[in-house]
């Protein structure tokens, strides 16, 4: 660029301009703000490198792969954050691709080596005082004997429940309500009509039922979205909120099988002492003694305090050396929004556990 040339500003547009001096000067290329040159309000000049110019720093002093991002220097430049994380994020994608790559190599050919365990919100859980230790706690037993549902628990009382909706169910939600009545046993459905539920609670309790069921739906979607449960006659009752509702006849794949026997209960991941109580009252649900003839198995299983209800059927294999599942149905996603002493009663129960949004904003931490 000659001595003296400046940009125009009522001219052509600034770019062009700054494009031609550079033309004329022998530099090619297109115009880059972060390529040494310095733009003013009304001209531009060129920066040419000197001889003792510091060299440009490095991004990453140290090993890449051993650096994170929360980690990167910080800049006031958005260009130079946005080419840190870009080079980062190449460097760490490359080195993952040829670790799975070489690791792949050695399964083949059965090599063994040693397998880094997977980082998931599970496993950095916030620790918690009311988590239960693996080998039980002994208070806890000793309140197990004398709870809500110790008589279940010690085979003195037989499982009898009292299923009904809200008023005027939808189609779906009495497909729905019939495939649950079939699948647990010893369950009985009533129409809601218009009776209240203090008044149906009193019924349940003078014909001997055990529990109490009362399931909700969306009006929009026509399907389930809460679910009470009731342990009569004193209680406890707990609030689901019930997501993700798909009938059996809906699931792809899904099979029949004979529903008069008893299924085994499996429950998974209830660690803390609010989830031991939670799923003491969902096995009283079901009978104490399963008939493994029938292959059936209902599972539910915790993960990050909402819980999976599923339905299976063992299928063994090759003359009972392989076993697989093949999903009966239904299947749904229940959530716990508060747990409260006694029967249904809104206005004077006393609560051991409400739900709050406040309460899930990190997101390891965990009560179920």
């Amino acid at each position: 660029m000659g001595k003296g040339k400046k940009l125009k500003p009522g001219g052509a547009s600034m770019m062009a301009q700054q494009k031609n001096l550079m033309m004329a000067s022998g530099k090619t290329g297109m115009f880059k703000r972060k390529n040494g040159i310095i733009r003013l309000s009304k001209w531009a000049v060129v920066k040419k490198k000197k001889p003792g110019d510091k060299p440009k720093r490095e991004l990453f002093p140290g090993d890449p792969m051993e650096t994170r991002f929360s980690e990167i220097p910080e800049s006031r430049n958005k260009m130079v954050r946005t080419e840190m994380f870009g080079k980062l994020y190449r460097i760490k994608r490359e080195a993952r691709a040829t670790l799975m790559k070489e690791n792949r190599t050695k399964t083949k050919a059965g090599i063994q080596f040693e397998k880094k365990e997977p980082r998931s919100i599970d496993k950095m859980r916030r620790p918690d005082d009311t988590l239960l230790p693996p080998e039980g706690d002994e208070e806890i037993r000793r309140e197990d004997e004398i709870d809500e549902f110790a008589e279940y628990f010690k085979n003195e009382t037989t499982p009898k429940l009292m299923v009904t909706t809200q008023p005027q169910p939808t189609v779906k939600m009495k497909q729905f309500i019939k495939e649950m009545v079939t699948i647990i046993p010893n369950s009985h459905y009533f129409k809601r009509e218009s009776y209240a539920l203090k008044d149906m609670t009193e019924y349940a309790v003078e014909n001997e039922f055990t529990d109490l069921m009362v399931w909700q739906y969306n009006r929009t979607t026509q399907k389930p979205s809460g679910l009470y449960i009731t342990h009569l006659p004193h209680g406890p009752t707990s609030y689901w909120r019930i997501t993700r509702c798909r009938l059996g006849a809906h699931i792809k794949g899904s099979v029949k099988c004979n529903t008069g026997e008893n299924p085994e209960l499996i429950l998974n991941n209830f660690d803390t002492q609010l989830g031991h109580r939670l799923a003491r009252q969902l096995s009283s649900l079901f009978p104490q003694s399963p008939n493994f003839k029938g292959r059936r198995n209902i599972t539910f299983h915790n993960q990050r305090d909402y819980v999976f209800f599923r339905h299976y059927r063992y299928q063994f294999k090759d003359n009972g050396s392989r076993c697989a599942l093949a999903e009966i149905g239904p299947r749904f996603t229940m959530k716990c929004r508060y747990l409260q002493h006694g029967t249904l009663n809104a206005r004077e129960g006393e609560y051991e556990f409400i739900w709050r949004p406040d309460l899930q904003v990190d997101r390891k931490r965990f009560f179920v």
